[in-house]
């Protein structure tokens, strides 16, 4: 008689233990939200709110663009709402866009402003320096070759 162990047609493995493609790792095409019902849990479940606020701020923290320091999380109800503020313009997008991606957020509500930089810059607005401040010349003045300086420090030409 054979040993049922290693029968090739039995769907046990060496020790009598149950195999499963599942357990196994082997889903095929259906792993994920793949397939006709991916991502639909059981009725009236939804993920809570503490689950959600580490999932959210894991993936803040785990972005490479992203400086989610100055950021404050909240959820409530699948409703997150972020505080804070962030370096640019573009991070508050982001932030924005990341946290939707999160499984179990209904809602972003994006309070998130834009952090002034760390030290004020002393140089002038741009186009405020005049060009005798920066080593050109001032207008009416000509240099070696004979130019002057016209309006908008633009070189001019000498005729």
């Amino acid at each position: 008689m054979a040993d049922p162990r290693n029968d090739p047609g039995d769907d046990r493995g060496d020790m009598g233990q149950a195999r499963s493609w599942a357990a196994e790792g082997r889903r095929g095409d259906l792993a994920g939200d793949e397939g006709p019902f991916g991502g639909r849990g059981p009725q009236g479940w939804r993920r809570s709110d503490a689950r959600l606020h580490d999932d959210v701020c894991e993936r803040l923290t785990e972005d490479r663009l992203l400086d989610a320091r100055g950021v404050e999380v909240e959820s409530a109800g699948g409703v997150v709402t972020l505080r804070g503020e962030v370096p640019g313009p573009a991070d508050t997008t982001l932030a924005e866009i990341i946290v939707r991606q999160v499984r179990g957020v209904t809602e972003v509500r994006n309070e998130l402003t834009v952090r002034p930089p760390a030290r004020p810059d002393d140089r002038p607005p741009l186009g405020a320096a005049t060009s005798a401040e920066v080593g050109g010349l001032a207008e009416g003045e000509r240099d070696e070759a004979g130019r002057q300086e016209g309006p908008r420090h633009f070189p001019k030409l000498s005729t």
